[in-house]
């Protein structure tokens, strides 16, 4: 059989061209799919990071244990998934639209690094009366996420008792030179608390959910 050489020339332009064809065609494809991509994203976040809270070793401590004793307030889980739930409608996922030659993507806006939001809700404080009909607020949200296991109550300490507890699991009892802490098993502070702990490394699985939404979007 005869033997051919086949050459194919390109014109120089060719890459160029070609690059800009392809960068044009999937932009079409982002433009038309990313806002819906970006709706089931943020229902996808907001179901993960609220399993991620709620399954985390912090959230189940306050339960039934001591430890929601010691914080002292008998509806904390209520007041923890109403907090929760503050976070998760922050959540915001915003399309960034495709120009010149980038490809576009999303924007995401999660958690407020102040908890200036879930500080200011009438969630995270308990008002309650003491025995000397004294009104009192125990600030339960700002101590778990940000004060750390420093001295909060000074003159007193928690003791395993159901009697007269609010929780049913203890009460505070005053003694001079001792002073009560939040417990190093819920101790917080902004960079490093039990909302922190909950979502370490979830960079991963958000890229997952992002990565597969896009793929199915173009």
């Amino acid at each position: 059989m005869p033997e051919y050489n086949l050459r194919i020339f390109l014109p120089p332009s060719f890459e160029k061209e070609f690059e800009s064809d392809v960068i044009r065609e999937v932009q079409k494809k982002m433009r038309s799919g990313l806002p819906r991509v970006g709706t089931s994203v943020e229902a996808q976040l907001r179901t993960l990071i609220r399993s991620r809270i709620t399954s985390s070793d912090e959230y189940a401590s306050l339960q039934n244990t001591s430890l929601k004793g010691e914080i002292g307030v008998p509806d904390i889980l209520s007041k923890i998934d109403s907090i929760i739930e503050i976070w998760l409608e922050s959540i915001v996922v915003n399309t960034i639209i495709p120009t010149g030659k980038r490809l576009g993507g999303l924007s995401i806006k999660a958690i407020r690094g102040d908890y200036g939001d879930v500080l200011a809700s009438p969630h995270s404080v308990f008002e309650y009366v003491n025995s000397k009909q004294q009104s009192k607020s125990l600030e339960w949200l700002r101590w778990l996420l940000l004060e750390g296991d420093r001295p909060i109550v000074s003159d007193y300490f928690f003791k395993a008792s159901p009697r007269g507890s609010r929780t049913g699991f203890g009460i505070m009892v005053r003694k001079s030179g001792r002073s009560w802490g939040v417990p190093s098993e819920l101790a917080g502070t902004e960079e490093d608390n039990f909302v922190t702990r909950s979502l370490a490394d979830i960079e991963g699985e958000i890229q997952i959910i992002i990565g597969r939404e896009i793929t199915k979007a173009i």
